[in-house]
């Protein structure tokens, strides 16, 4: 049942994903003010992780793992669709694809920056890196 059970959440995120892929369209505009939001929701992240981290007394691996391991992902991509859904006539949402074509450069972003640059960042924070 387990195994049926992520397949068919395999097949569901693909056809989601591929659908966001065929709606989008990123412009140099929101390219650039999309990864300026992913820097900031980096720094908010690293300052609200370091307050928990100091509040709650993490140990070194937990501090760097709170502060620079994370991603966005399906949730948030699932609500920037709600504006297109709710206001079909664009009547409050004058542009309502903006949330899309941001959303998925901010995903993006967080996804390269958690899988990539992210563990880079803790190796070398926890000594853990080859030299």
């Amino acid at each position: 049942m387990r195994h049926f059970h992520e397949e068919v959440t395999f097949f569901i995120k693909s056809f989601f994903f591929v659908y966001i892929g065929l709606i989008i369209s990123i412009s140099t505009k929101d390219l650039i003010f999309g990864l300026v939001l992913t820097g900031i929701c980096l720094t908010i992240r690293f300052i609200s992780a370091s307050i928990t981290a100091f509040i709650t007394n993490f140990s070194k691996t937990e501090r760097a793992l709170s502060r620079f391991i994370f991603a966005h992902g399906l949730p948030a991509l699932i609500m920037s669709q709600l504006p297109a859904i709710y206001d079909p006539n664009k009547q409050y949402f004058l542009a309502p694809e903006m949330y899309t074509n941001l959303c998925f450069i901010i995903v993006l972003g967080s996804v390269i920056y958690g899988a990539i640059l992210g563990p880079y960042i803790v190796k070398k924070r926890l000594g853990l890196s080859r030299s």
